[in-house]
């Protein structure tokens, strides 16, 4: 019986501790990029809204006006990860996570036009966010604010 106690509690403290490997904490924050046109700055901004969402911002300004903007959301649905983006089409664009470590990740839309991946990595005190498709790749390379 005792056994049977042990197992129990080992497999409950398991599945209370969760899946540690889908974790977007070191996204979170305000980043500004680094490699960018000197008349434009472009920003990201990165906030955790739950174990299982976290939201961004990006934007572009010129002077003080906002030339571009998206809404990105990080939304674990039926168990898996996905990457919404908002306000560069007309329709909302879906990216499904193909790949994860504790540092990067990569989501895919194979049908959409441009880009077809998208990759974020922290490397150092710097996210590289790269939007690619089979020809064409641009890195975004941030620093946080």
């Amino acid at each position: 019986m005792k056994k049977h106690l042990l197992i129990i509690s080992c497999c409950l403290f398991l599945y209370s501790c969760g899946d540690t490997s889908r974790n977007f904490d070191w996204l979170v924050g305000d980043w500004i990029r680094t490699n960018g046109k000197a008349s434009e700055q472009t920003y990201e901004q990165w906030q955790k809204i739950s174990a299982e969402k976290y939201e961004g911002l990006g934007f572009t300004l010129v002077k003080k006006d906002t030339v571009f903007k998206e809404n990105l959301s990080l939304l674990k649905e039926e168990g898996k990860w996905n990457l919404t983006v908002r306000g560069v089409h007309d329709d909302v664009v879906k990216f499904s996570l193909s790949n994860q470590t504790s540092k990067s990740f990569t989501v895919e839309n194979l049908s959409n036009e441009f880009p077809k991946v998208i990759s974020y990595e922290l490397i150092d005190e710097q996210l590289k966010a790269t939007i690619a498709d089979d020809e064409n790749s641009i890195d975004f390379i941030f620093e946080k604010e």
